[in-house]
Protein backbone atom coordinates (compact mmCIF):
# COMPACT_ATOMS: atom_id res chain seq x y z
CA UNK A 1 0.00 0.00 0.00
CA UNK A 2 1.65 3.20 -0.97
CA UNK A 3 1.23 6.58 1.16
CA UNK A 4 0.47 9.65 -0.55
CA UNK A 5 1.72 12.68 1.11
CA UNK A 6 1.00 16.13 0.19
CA UNK A 7 4.80 17.70 0.04
CA UNK A 8 6.92 19.03 -2.78
CA UNK A 9 8.73 16.17 -4.40
CA UNK A 10 12.11 16.11 -6.04
CA UNK A 11 12.44 14.08 -9.13
CA UNK A 12 15.89 12.76 -9.77
CA UNK A 13 16.50 11.91 -13.67
CA UNK A 14 18.95 9.80 -13.69
CA UNK A 15 16.42 6.88 -11.78
CA UNK A 16 15.44 6.34 -14.99
CA UNK A 17 18.10 4.43 -17.72
CA UNK A 18 18.37 6.67 -20.46
CA UNK A 19 18.24 3.63 -23.33
CA UNK A 20 15.98 1.92 -22.17
CA UNK A 21 11.95 2.06 -22.61
CA UNK A 22 9.35 2.33 -19.84
CA UNK A 23 5.80 1.56 -19.23
CA UNK A 24 3.51 4.34 -17.15
CA UNK A 25 2.98 2.36 -14.41
CA UNK A 26 6.90 1.46 -14.12
CA UNK A 27 7.84 5.06 -14.20
CA UNK A 28 5.09 5.29 -11.32
CA UNK A 29 6.61 2.96 -9.06
CA UNK A 30 10.20 4.61 -10.18
CA UNK A 31 9.12 7.87 -8.69
CA UNK A 32 6.38 6.62 -6.05
CA UNK A 33 3.69 8.01 -7.70
CA UNK A 34 0.37 7.65 -8.79
CA UNK A 35 -0.10 6.55 -12.29
CA UNK A 36 -2.62 9.51 -13.19
CA UNK A 37 0.22 11.87 -12.22
CA UNK A 38 2.48 10.44 -15.11
CA UNK A 39 -0.80 10.72 -17.28
CA UNK A 40 -0.56 13.94 -16.41
CA UNK A 41 2.77 14.64 -17.91
CA UNK A 42 1.64 12.86 -20.93
CA UNK A 43 -0.38 15.94 -21.22
CA UNK A 44 2.09 18.12 -20.26
CA UNK A 45 4.62 17.46 -22.91
CA UNK A 46 6.09 13.73 -21.91
CA UNK A 47 6.53 11.74 -25.64
CA UNK A 48 5.38 8.51 -26.05
CA UNK A 49 6.69 5.99 -28.01
CA UNK A 50 3.93 5.02 -30.24
CA UNK A 51 0.35 6.19 -29.27
CA UNK A 52 -1.44 2.83 -31.02
CA UNK A 53 -0.52 0.75 -28.87
CA UNK A 54 -1.13 -0.37 -25.28
CA UNK A 55 0.76 -0.07 -23.19
CA UNK A 56 2.32 2.83 -23.59
CA UNK A 57 6.17 3.05 -23.91
CA UNK A 58 8.20 6.25 -22.75
CA UNK A 59 11.96 6.04 -23.31
CA UNK A 60 13.90 6.53 -20.58
CA UNK A 61 16.15 9.60 -22.21
CA UNK A 62 12.17 11.03 -22.69
CA UNK A 63 11.78 11.10 -19.08
CA UNK A 64 14.56 12.59 -17.98
CA UNK A 65 14.85 15.20 -20.79
CA UNK A 66 11.42 15.92 -19.43
CA UNK A 67 11.83 16.03 -15.69
CA UNK A 68 15.01 18.48 -16.89
CA UNK A 69 12.78 20.96 -18.57
CA UNK A 70 10.22 20.66 -15.72
CA UNK A 71 12.51 21.95 -12.94
CA UNK A 72 14.35 24.83 -15.30
CA UNK A 73 10.43 26.26 -16.03
CA UNK A 74 10.03 26.10 -12.31
CA UNK A 75 13.48 28.44 -11.38
CA UNK A 76 12.91 32.12 -11.40
CA UNK A 77 16.03 34.66 -11.77
CA UNK A 78 15.80 37.69 -9.46
CA UNK A 79 17.13 40.93 -10.56
CA UNK A 80 18.99 43.20 -8.33
CA UNK A 81 16.79 44.57 -5.02
CA UNK A 82 14.17 41.78 -6.07
CA UNK A 83 13.12 38.66 -3.29
CA UNK A 84 11.64 35.31 -4.25
CA UNK A 85 7.87 35.62 -2.67
CA UNK A 86 7.02 31.95 -1.09
CA UNK A 87 3.14 33.11 -0.52
CA UNK A 88 2.74 35.34 -4.00
CA UNK A 89 5.47 32.23 -5.98
CA UNK A 90 6.83 35.11 -7.86
CA UNK A 91 10.03 37.12 -7.76
CA UNK A 92 8.86 40.76 -6.07
CA UNK A 93 10.41 43.72 -3.88
CA UNK A 94 9.94 44.39 -0.75
CA UNK A 95 8.31 47.98 0.74
CA UNK A 96 11.34 50.34 0.98
CA UNK A 97 10.99 51.38 4.25
CA UNK A 98 10.74 47.46 6.11
CA UNK A 99 14.35 46.84 4.23
CA UNK A 100 17.49 45.40 6.77
CA UNK A 101 20.02 43.08 6.87
CA UNK A 102 21.36 40.74 9.33
CA UNK A 103 25.08 39.87 9.26
CA UNK A 104 26.05 36.10 10.87
CA UNK A 105 29.25 34.81 11.30
CA UNK A 106 28.72 31.57 8.68
CA UNK A 107 31.67 32.10 6.03
CA UNK A 108 31.17 31.53 2.40
CA UNK A 109 34.23 31.08 0.96
CA UNK A 110 37.48 32.36 2.52
CA UNK A 111 36.52 36.26 2.92
CA UNK A 112 33.06 36.93 2.91
CA UNK A 113 30.23 36.26 5.49
CA UNK A 114 26.74 35.37 4.64
CA UNK A 115 24.19 38.46 5.45
CA UNK A 116 20.31 37.58 5.56
CA UNK A 117 18.48 40.50 3.71
CA UNK A 118 14.74 41.03 5.14
CA UNK A 119 11.65 42.43 3.39
CA UNK A 120 8.42 42.68 2.76
CA UNK A 121 6.26 41.86 -0.62
CA UNK A 122 4.92 45.08 -1.68
CA UNK A 123 2.05 42.62 -2.80
CA UNK A 124 0.99 40.03 -0.34
CA UNK A 125 2.73 41.67 2.99
CA UNK A 126 4.95 38.31 3.44
CA UNK A 127 8.38 38.50 4.91
CA UNK A 128 11.34 37.91 2.40
CA UNK A 129 14.14 36.84 2.95
CA UNK A 130 17.36 37.23 0.56
CA UNK A 131 20.42 34.66 1.86
CA UNK A 132 23.28 36.80 0.29
CA UNK A 133 27.15 38.14 0.73
CA UNK A 134 28.93 41.47 1.70
CA UNK A 135 30.12 42.03 -1.57
CA UNK A 136 26.59 41.58 -2.86
CA UNK A 137 25.00 43.98 0.16
CA UNK A 138 27.28 46.42 -0.73
CA UNK A 139 26.52 46.40 -4.44
CA UNK A 140 22.73 46.82 -3.51
CA UNK A 141 24.02 50.23 -1.45
CA UNK A 142 25.94 51.32 -4.36
CA UNK A 143 22.53 50.96 -6.59
CA UNK A 144 20.66 53.10 -3.96
CA UNK A 145 18.96 50.56 -1.76
CA UNK A 146 18.20 51.96 1.96
CA UNK A 147 19.54 49.28 4.23
CA UNK A 148 19.02 49.06 7.86
CA UNK A 149 21.57 46.87 9.79
CA UNK A 150 19.72 45.44 12.33
CA UNK A 151 21.49 43.54 15.22
CA UNK A 152 23.43 40.09 14.89
CA UNK A 153 21.27 37.49 14.69
CA UNK A 154 22.37 33.50 16.27
CA UNK A 155 23.54 31.15 14.10
CA UNK A 156 25.91 28.95 14.48
CA UNK A 157 27.65 28.31 17.88
CA UNK A 158 29.94 31.43 17.93
CA UNK A 159 29.76 31.88 21.90
CA UNK A 160 26.57 32.04 23.76
CA UNK A 161 25.43 35.24 23.85
CA UNK A 162 22.18 34.19 25.51
CA UNK A 163 21.16 35.73 29.28
CA UNK A 164 19.52 32.09 31.03
CA UNK A 165 18.75 33.84 34.30
CA UNK A 166 16.08 35.69 34.81
CA UNK A 167 17.37 38.04 37.40
CA UNK A 168 19.81 39.52 35.16
CA UNK A 169 17.22 40.05 32.24
CA UNK A 170 15.42 43.84 32.01
CA UNK A 171 11.85 44.41 31.63
CA UNK A 172 12.56 46.12 28.21
CA UNK A 173 14.64 43.20 27.01
CA UNK A 174 12.10 40.65 28.26
CA UNK A 175 9.46 42.84 25.67
CA UNK A 176 11.80 42.60 22.94
CA UNK A 177 12.35 39.38 23.04
CA UNK A 178 8.57 38.52 23.31
CA UNK A 179 8.05 40.93 20.21
CA UNK A 180 10.92 39.13 18.37
CA UNK A 181 9.43 35.66 19.10
CA UNK A 182 6.30 36.66 17.67
CA UNK A 183 7.64 37.61 14.36
CA UNK A 184 6.58 41.22 14.13
CA UNK A 185 10.18 42.83 14.92
CA UNK A 186 12.82 43.25 11.75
Amino acid sequence: MIIFVNKKRKYYPNSVKSRRSYTLKEIAEIYNLHIRTVQNWIKQGLKIIDMSHSPYLVLGQEVRDFLKAKKRNRKRSLKPGEFYCTRCHEPRRSIPKHISFNKTNKLLGKNEKQIIVIGVCMVCGNKLFLFSSQKKVAEMKKKGMKLIEKDKILIGNEGCSLKTDKKNVKDSEKNEFKIWAQGSLF
